[in-house]
């Protein structure tokens, strides 16, 4: 029997089908051999190594400029931080923004803060995502408001014995943040309002929790804690 994630039976294993819009790019540039690369190993994906183009996942024509590509991650992998970046390289990295994506710092809130990477939060439940090429533009929309990853969050300090502080991108008024335990049992719920999310550990026994919230608009996001 699977676990149970966020109130539903989870699957012994969950599929991202990674989909890239080629449109505008290849208005400018040659098409390749269309990858990804990413922290796929680290991030509990199967058969797919760190960050080696020669070694990644190719993708397939789906028609209308959109390449895609199905990787499988373990259940476990729920709620890490993949980061990771679509390739036209036949071998090697290449040049920024031709052979690679090099993500601007304005992207939108599927690109890591931190670098140019894009960044996901492994879903609890099989999903397909889709963005123009070194953009957070859905595809077929037009501008940054209508995407498909969720809003990213960090924390710190993961793994925590005290105090663990969630920090969002920006104001999180008319939101609601759920902590499960591993096995799904909700042990708490918050109100959020503002920019960040203080945690106390008090009563929590050690181990993992998923803390999973849910915005006005209908996006959640999902992420990890360790309790010492």
């Amino acid at each position: 029997m699977g676990l149970i994630l966020f109130g539903f039976q989870a699957n012994a294993q969950v599929e991202v089908t990674f989909q890239v819009d080629l449109t505008d790019y290849l208005a400018t540039n040659t098409l390749k051999t269309v990858k990804i690369a990413g922290n796929f190993a680290a991030s509990g994906a199967v058969g797919v190594p760190d960050w080696t183009p020669p070694s990644t996942p190719v993708f397939t024509d789906q028609g209308s400029n959109v390449w895609s590509t199905t990787i499988t991650f373990d259940a476990a992998s729920v709620g890490n931080s993949l980061e990771f970046k679509f390739l036209n390289t036949d071998d090697s990295w290449g040049a920024c923004d031709v052979d690679q994506e090099c993500m601007p710092a304005d992207a939108g809130d599927c690109k890591n803060p931190a670098n140019d990477n894009r960044l996901l939060v492994i879903p609890a439940e099989s999903t397909t995502i889709c963005y123009k090429w070194n953009s957070c533009v859905a595809c077929g929309a037009s501008s940054t408001r209508e995407q498909l990853i969720p809003l990213s969050m960090t924390v710190a300090p993961n793994p925590f014995s005290s105090t663990a502080l969630v920090t969002f991108p920006k104001d999180m008024t008319n939101a609601r943040a759920i902590l499960t335990s591993l096995t799904g049992q909700t042990v708490r719920t918050y109100n959020l309002s503002g920019t960040t999310l203080e945690i106390e550990k008090e009563a929590l026994q050690a181990g993992i929790y998923f803390l999973t919230v849910a915005m006005e608009e209908g996006r959640t996001v999902a992420q990890k804690l360790v309790v010492q």
